[in-house]
């Protein structure tokens, strides 16, 4: 079992699932397992954004990127062009998190979500319903 989201979801979509609080410790249980394998994606993905910005930032006498003091590298006109498109064709790709081993965690969490009681702004529907999706979609697959 696999869960694929885009990578631009990520982030989001793990804080807001870690954010929830269950009333079983099932629940619980398989929601810590899940975001852990979330996180861990996330960082991975963080790790391809620093190449990036590693790759196309002008560098210091050390070889490091220079940071700007509004936290962004500095770069030149055509290295940000570049940049700007492989980061935005990074963000809007796929990742995929191997679920196999916590097939029966991923099930716990979403019933757990599906029979979720609790008071949900707009965009934490948006995201429940998005990760629903995703857990369905690969279910189909």
């Amino acid at each position: 079992m696999q869960l694929t989201l885009k990578n631009n979801q990520l982030k989001s979509l793990t804080e807001f699932i870690n954010s929830l609080t269950f009333n079983t410790g099932s629940a619980h249980i398989a929601q810590a397992r899940i975001v852990t394998l979330m996180t861990n994606k996330y960082k991975e993905l963080d790790e391809d954004r620093i190449e990036l910005v590693n790759q196309y930032a002008n560098k210091d006498d050390n070889g490091d990127a220079v940071i700007l003091d509004n936290g962004t590298a500095d770069m030149t006109e055509d290295n940000h062009a570049k940049f700007n498109d492989e980061y935005k064709e990074l963000f809007d790709s796929d990742t995929v998190i191997d679920l196999t081993e916590h097939e029966n965690k991923v099930h716990q969490l979403q019933s757990a979500l599906e029979n979720y009681n609790r008071d949900l702004t707009g965009d934490q529907s948006l995201q429940l319903v998005a990760f629903l999706d995703a857990i369905k979609t690969k279910e189909n697959d």
